[in-house]
């Protein structure tokens, strides 16, 4: 039985464990590419993430949020109304999410 539940579990998440594994990998081939360039570059690059991952990270969880309901809505056939203001608030974040990210002028080289 429980050999029963952990194959099911392990055929569940094998690509989730992939996914991450693969996250980690990006990361520590961004880490070595900066080390590279010199500690001045690593120290940006680890400020830059640090700054970021927050905002990313919530705007992820908004609209991580609202999928499931647009999915039970399409599913009954029913009305877009329920969805509408999940819609409009994961738009607002996601706007003012690259708005953070993708909109800073450039402060020099370092």
């Amino acid at each position: 039985m429980a050999r029963r539940e952990l194959r099911a579990t392990l055929t569940l998440a094998w690509p989730l464990v992939i996914a991450q594994l693969v996250g980690i990998l990006l990361f520590t081939t961004d880490v070595v590419m900066m080390s590279r360039l010199g500690s001045t570059y690593l120290a940006a690059g680890s400020l830059a993430t640090a700054l970021l991952h927050p905002i990313f990270i919530n705007a992820l969880g908004v609209t991580t949020a609202t999928a499931p309901r647009i999915a039970q809505a399409f599913g009954a056939r029913g009305p877009y109304r329920q969805t509408h203001r999940g819609d409009c608030i994961a738009i607002t974040v996601l706007s003012v999410a690259t708005d953070l990210i993708g909109s800073r002028p450039n402060m020099g080289a370092v």
